[in-house]
């Protein structure tokens, strides 16, 4: 039980107040390098707006004012226009690598 309180003290200390959907969709980003838009919404079965919401918290910029949490990228699907995939950024990766190693 206490790698699980070590693994969202890691969450927490990126976002205070992160979203349990939101911290469930970052671990997904990081075992699923380049998985889709839609993919993480038919793993976890959640609104499209809540995907995206939690993905724009999780990129960058939130919003064109707001920045974000710096954790994940996205990009057009080359091979597929209309669909965007997410991969973590060097920020994500390391905060990946925490949570790894809390539940170890």
């Amino acid at each position: 039980m206490s790698q699980v309180i070590q693994a969202i003290q890691a969450i927490r200390e990126v976002h205070s107040d992160m979203q349990v959907d939101t911290a469930r969709l970052f671990v997904l980003i990081a075992m699923h390098p380049g998985i889709t838009m839609q993919k993480l919404r038919e793993i976890t079965e959640l609104p499209q707006p809540t995907v995206s919401r939690s993905v724009a918290l999780l990129s960058e910029w939130k919003t064109p004012e707001t920045p974000g949490l710096g954790l994940v990228t996205t990009a057009i699907d080359p091979q597929k226009r209309r669909r965007k995939t997410v991969d973590l950024t060097e920020k994500g990766e390391e905060l990946a690598s925490s949570l790894a190693n809390a539940v170890r």
